[in-house]
């Protein structure tokens, strides 16, 4: 049965390495990881009021710095579309310049171990969600008889879905 989007909260090791257990197991296949990633990267002030980031879907920029100056979000840039927009009235880097962007987004992440109970990823940032879609087995209910001769034979069956099950209420209760 194949299970879409549960969510972990990463907390890396010592080594930023974190052992992800599934809700559902044994484990028959993970489709997609996907996780926060946290990046810096040196970007040229171009011409026009926006600097495209090198990744997509990014969700946050953490700090922009160009020598001793940081600029503020919200005062001097926005992100907006994967681009540091620079169409604030507030300070911005000299055209043709270079500076420093510390930035989050997500992306699909390879597993580095897997088990039938979970997975290791590592290089997340710590405390943010990654999402899991992956399948797991299902239990299979087989058939075993008794012909008419004595001779014992199993009919196999089919796996069953799994069914979440309502806790049951106290007597008298509905």
């Amino acid at each position: 049965q194949s299970v879409d989007s549960e969510s972990h909260q990463f907390h890396g090791d010592g080594d930023g390495k974190m052992r992800v257990s599934l809700s559902h197991t044994p484990l028959a296949a993970v489709a997609k990881v996907n996780g926060a990633i946290e990046k810096t990267v040196n970007l040229q002030r171009g011409l026009s009021s926006a600097d495209p980031l090198p990744d997509i879907s990014v969700y946050a920029i953490q700090t922009i710095i160009q020598g001793g100056t940081t600029y503020v979000a919200g005062t001097d840039f926005d992100l907006t579309n994967d681009t540091v927009n620079w169409s604030r009235p507030g300070a911005e880097p000299v055209s043709g310049s270079s500076y420093q962007v510390v930035y989050r987004y997500r992306a699909d992440i390879v597993i580095e171990s897997q088990g039938e109970d979970g997975f290791t990823v590592s290089g997340l940032v710590e405390n943010e969600v990654l999402f899991v879609d992956y399948d797991f087995k299902l239990p299979r209910i087989d058939l075993l008889t008794l012909d008419p001769e004595g001779v014992v034979r199993r009919i196999s069956g089919i796996s069953h879905q799994w069914q979440p099950s309502a806790p049951a209420l106290p007597q008298g209760q509905l």
